[in-house]
């Protein structure tokens, strides 16, 4: 570990449950630099200065100035090397005022995709002369002996700019904390009321949104309203049915509760159940309990196919609420009703289902046709040829056959007698498709299928 003036230092993280590790007050400046910062990483150049009235500690505070915001966003003024190790939580205090936008990170050389080693802590916006205190945590994910503290900032006006002072950096560990400890708020803004902190969590996973849309995953830890999170992370070796266990930050983005900042990623297992998606009313999706959980809503009726950004629109008789394309673009037609399956995203000012794939949209059948003949079999199912079907109690199936596809549109039709139990499917393209059977007596059975 490297030590320099005005930083202090623990003497062994494992013996303490926090362990100040930097403390710096810029009061001692060389070479026009305050000691222990403009490590390699500061690409600020010269747009740093020294502040010697009413700086908030000490005689002296350090002024950081970027007034640009374009490619590559931000400006870096970093520290001298120093040690971190993974798994640990590092807290940075720090009092700050002026205008523009400044946030923490760390460099520790972090082995993820996407991330170049680099983390950061979501922006601070100021506007104030006032010395303002603020925290930020970040959760160190490699053992490296020159990693730099970060402040990184963009936006900065004249003439303070953004002025930094006392500088606090301790390790700690981390918390571990529910899914429901972090989404359940009764603030009316939806706030977790961790925002800001470094917590340990986990769950199943429930889906996951490609990369180039909004990279990240869906946890849960129950089936239940409050229980559900979407994580942003540029990991890519995640799929449905993983159960996960990680640190993160837990931010606000756009007003919806998340975590970034991935660290300690483990797979416990795979191939797990998803939990089951909860039962709720289309009202209901545009609501902060089930914000990150996996819902479905029945029988909602597509009442725009084009709501713009590829969203369509659906009401089951309580309100509406938008299905949105980011895992897969349903079919839909305006009039139909459908049964939709998806977690629940929050962007642009607006709550959204988001479909993980064909599966969870399906043309809507009461449960009164459901039942009518019984539960129908297929076999097999996945089909490529041809499909075995019979009825509960294993009897071949009699009667008029219709099949559609997802949207509602018909694709084949099969008088009776013509198909004995037997379906032969070779000319469908694959998909999902949804089979009704209506016998001699006008009692109706449905089988849903996926032809490869």
């Amino acid at each position: 570990m490297k030590h320099f003036t005005l930083f202090l230092f623990g003497l062994s993280l494992g013996l303490f449950a926090q362990a100040q590790i930097v403390q710096s007050d810029f009061s001692e400046w060389v070479d026009g630099a305050p000691v222990g910062w403009n490590g390699s990483f500061t690409n600020l150049g010269n747009d740093f200065e020294q502040v010697d009235s009413d700086a908030g500690f000490g005689p002296y505070a350090v002024r950081l100035i970027y007034t640009g915001n374009t490619e590559p966003g931000h400006r870096r003024f970093t520290t001298q090397p120093l040690t971190t190790e993974d798994g640990v939580n590092y807290t940075i205090t720090f009092r700050v005022r002026g205008t523009g936008d400044i946030r923490a990170g760390l460099y520790d050389n972090r082995q993820i995709p996407n991330t170049s080693g680099f983390v950061y802590s979501p922006y601070t916006t100021l506007n104030n002369s006032d010395w303002t205190e603020v925290t930020r945590s970040i959760v160190g994910a490699a053992n490296n002996d020159d990693s730099q503290f970060i402040f990184s900032v963009r936006n900065t006006v004249a003439d303070t700019h953004i002025e930094v002072d006392y500088v606090i950096i301790t390790a700690d560990e981390v918390s571990e904390v529910s899914i429901y400890d972090i989404q359940f708020t009764e603030d009316p803004s939806g706030t977790s009321p961790l925002v800001g902190q470094t917590v340990a969590t986990g769950g199943i996973v429930s889906a996951v949104i490609p990369p180039g849309q909004n990279n990240g995953f869906f946890i849960q830890d129950a089936s239940a309203a409050w229980h559900g999170i979407f994580v942003f992370t540029g990991l890519t070796d995640i799929n449905v049915g993983d159960s996960v266990t990680f640190a993160a930050n837990v931010v606000e983005f756009n007003n919806m509760t998340q975590l970034s900042s991935v660290a300690l990623l483990d797979i416990v297992s795979s191939g797990n159940p998803v939990y089951a998606p909860v039962e709720i009313s289309t009202a209901d999706v545009n609501s902060e309990p089930y914000e990150g959980v996996l819902v479905r809503v029945t029988n909602a009726l597509c009442t725009n196919p084009n709501s713009g950004f590829g969203q369509w629109v659906v009401n089951d008789g309580s309100g509406s609420c938008l299905i949105n394309p980011a895992m897969h673009e349903a079919n839909r037609s305006e009039g139909t009703s459908y049964n939709i399956t998806g977690p629940v995203f929050y962007s642009f000012t607006e709550y959204k289902i988001l479909p993980r794939n064909a599966a969870d949209v399906e043309v809507f059948v009461s449960v009164a046709e459901q039942n009518a003949l019984g539960r129908l079999s297929g076999y097999p199912n996945p089909v490529r040829e041809s499909l075995q079907l019979t009825n509960a109690q294993g009897l071949p199936v009699s009667g008029f056959m219709r099949i559609v596809d997802l949207s509602g549109r018909e694709v084949m039709q099969l008088q009776p007698g013509s198909y004995g139990n037997v379906v032969d499917l070779s000319g469908l393209p694959a998909g999902w498709y949804i089979l009704t059977v209506v016998d001699h007596n006008n009692a109706v059975g449905t089988f849903r299928f996926i032809k490869e």
